[in-house]
This record gives C-alpha cells, structure tokens and sequence, in this order.
C-alpha cells in the first residue's frame, strides 16, 4: 500500500515527460495490489455510497476503474511514446524471451502490459451488466484489413474487451508499414487468440482455425507463422484431432526450429507423442 501512495505523490511533482511511463507502473502496482489481496476483493460488493480516496476500502469494480484510468492516461501520451525505442529503457526492464522487434518502442511496452490487464480473467467479477460481449461472426476473426476497418461501439460503461480491441488495432495500425513485420504481425496473432478466449457463438472454433489458415498461409515465411501454427495444432487437439495436429506442429518445428514458435511447436509434438 505504501508504495502506491508513494508514487501517486511523486507522480504530482513530476517532469512531464517522466508522467506517461509512471503512470503505467502506478497501474501495475494496483494489479499487483489485487492479486495479493484478490481474497478480499471476491468478498467484497459495491456499495451506495461512492467510495472514498482509501483505495484498501475499494470494491473490484472501483480498483479495475482507477487500473483502466492510469493506462489510459499513461497511453495518452502515444505519440510521444511511440518515438522512444525500448531500447532506451534496457536498464530498467528484465529481458523476455523476444528480441525488442516484436516490442520496438515504449508505446507497445506500455500499450502490451494494459493488454494483459483487459484480457485478464478476473475481469469477469467486474463485469457490468450491460458490458460489451464479443460475437465470434464479429471481425475479431477477420483479415486483418477488414478487422482494421471494424468501427468499435462506445458503450458508457467500462469494457476490457473494448479497451483491449481498440488497443489491438492501435498497434496495428502503428506497425502496419514496418520494414520489419515482426511487431505487426506479433499483435495480429494475439488479437486472433485474444477473440477466441473473449468471443462467443457456435461458429467460434471454425472461424479461429480458419483465421489461423489464413494467417499461415500469408506469412508462412516469418517466423511468427510457427507460432500461428503452435495455436492451429492446439485447438485441433483439443478437438482430438492428433494427427493433423502433429502435422502442423511439425510444419512449424521444422520450419523454425530456433524461434519460439517453433520450440512451442516441437514440445506440443512431443505431448501428442507422450503415451
């Protein structure tokens, strides 16, 4: 608790320019906030009286409110962060897995962990009634360019599945003209998995697999595609489809066998294997 009240004060004072970057910590700190104290806050109901500036006395709905406020200033400030490289930022973050291409400046550093925190699954016990559900025949599932041209509905009330949406076409739009396409086509297949844990209808899993068709059959040369693949493999194993599912994630092993997709793809071969 102290730290949050610490860095909202050192926040009023701040250079301008540092502004953006903290609020996102700020953010991240009452996620983490909730996560260590996620007991209390599933016990808790909204009460009539709004409540107060004592962010431990808060229900789930009014904490997810301030976590959506702090990105959503934090991502205000797009332009100036989209001119900074994550680069720049190496002495304060601990490496991942993925080269800085597929995470090239501070804007999609900052726009990636507000993704996290609207497709998470804790969402659903601040779920307003009258919340936007995403239809599987929407154009979540949807070449890309006609996903881009999706005009996304402005309800009053909070929505993380909106929020997460318009940030997903956010950085397409950003990384659409990249010489590399590793950002762009990074964000494309998240927004594709995104729609089949978010979305509803009969049609969901048909659409899923064949946006994934099509996702591998246009950039089957990046290595992104392997990924592609991995997600492919996984649903069609899920349906007990094993041995189309091994083929695929064959196709992704071999064709990149040192990427990350392709190690995901090799290890799912294996589980399919395993007796």
């Amino acid at each position: 608790e102290e730290k949050i009240v610490r860095l909202e004060a050192e926040i009023a004072k701040a250079p301008k320019e540092m502004v953006p970057i903290m609020r996102a910590i700020l953010a991240d700190w009452y996620w983490h906030y909730f996560q260590r104290n996620r007991w209390r806050f599933m016990q808790r109901t909204a009460t009539a009286q709004a409540p107060g500036k004592d962010f431990t006395t808060w229900d789930l709905t009014r904490l997810f409110a301030e976590i959506d406020k702090q990105f959503t200033e934090a991502l205000s400030a797009e332009e100036e962060l989209k001119k900074i490289p994550i680069g720049k930022w190496d002495a304060l973050l601990e490496k991942g897995t993925m080269p800085d291409a597929y995470r090239p400046t501070l804007y999609d550093f900052i726009a990636q962990e507000a993704i996290d925190f609207y497709s998470s699954g804790e969402q659903a016990g601040a779920k307003a009634e009258d919340a936007f559900e995403l239809s599987a025949n929407s154009p979540v599932f949807a070449p890309v360019e006609q996903f881009l041209k999706w005009e996304l509905p402005k309800p009053d009330s909070l929505s993380p599945t909106l929020q997460a949406l318009r940030l997903f076409q956010s950085l397409l739009r950003f990384h659409e003209k990249d010489q590399d396409q590793a950002a762009f086509l990074d964000v494309n297949l998240q927004r594709l998995v995104f729609g089949n844990n978010k979305a509803f209808g009969e049609e969901k899993g048909a659409r899923y697999k064949a946006a994934l068709k099509e996702f591998v059959d246009r950039w089957g040369d990046h290595e992104v595609s392997a990924r592609a693949r991995y997600h492919w493999a996984l649903a069609l194993r899920q349906e007990d489809e094993l041995v189309e599912a091994h083929k695929l994630a064959q196709q992704g092993a071999e064709a990149f066998p040192n990427a990350i997709g392709g190690r995901m793809c090799f290890n799912l071969m294996k589980q399919i294997e395993a007796p």
